[in-house]
């Protein structure tokens, strides 16, 4: 996992949770905010780890795929087959990096193979391989796939997986936020003119 976070795409460290601006909280949707995502998935999967009473392997494990889960959130591909990071949300993020995660070496061909699944499969009932909220006719193929994958993510196929589509759906939430209903930036303009006036 660090090897993979330390070879990801710079643009991940800087972005948004959210492209839209929607589905994450406010602190998320700033500069870092994808960063600040996957801490807080990661340590929802560390305490439902300890909820589900899981083994030390499950338990690192929980840990490990949501720490790259959102590497590839808004990868596109170009002509060439390169990728690039583009400015919103891709659909298969989730497809896009357990393939890109699939180079890297995990002796434990089991745990990969549950870690490659969980990453793949962490939007639960929204993954899918387009958007379908586009202007624009799908193809049958389209259609066909988004089905399939949706009903792949539905039934995972380890507590691992569960677990991480858990822990990506609370870290999103504005009530796991750490500052309800309240900009980051107003935050801390309030906290420090707290500070201020103490002095």
């Amino acid at each position: 996992t660090k090897l993979a976070l330390m070879s990801t795409n710079p643009h991940f460290f800087e972005a948004p949770s959210s492209s839209t601006g929607k589905h994450h909280p406010p602190e998320d949707n700033g500069p870092g905010g994808l960063v600040r995502h996957t801490i807080k998935a990661i340590y929802a999967a560390r305490e439902q780890a300890g909820l589900y009473h899981l083994d030390q392997r499950q338990a690192d494990m929980t840990v490990a795929a949501p720490a790259p889960h959102d590497t590839c959130k808004n990868l596109l591909k170009n002509d060439k087959g390169q990728y690039y990071w583009g400015e919103k949300t891709t659909a298969n993020h989730g497809r896009v990096a357990a393939e890109w995660l699939e180079s890297f070496e995990l002796n434990d061909a089991d745990a990969k193979k549950q870690i490659l699944d969980a990453v793949k499969n962490h939007m639960g009932k929204w993954s899918a391989d387009v958007y379908t909220y586009e202007t624009r006719a799908y193809s049958k193929e389209e259609i066909e796939g988004n089905m399939q994958r949706i009903m792949e993510a539905l039934m995972p196929q380890s507590i691992i997986t569960k677990v991480v589509q858990d822990a990506d759906f609370w870290a999103s939430r504005e009530s796991f936020s750490c500052f309800p209903h309240l900009k980051i930036a107003k935050a801390l303009e309030e906290y420090f003119l707290i500070q201020k006036s103490n002095l």
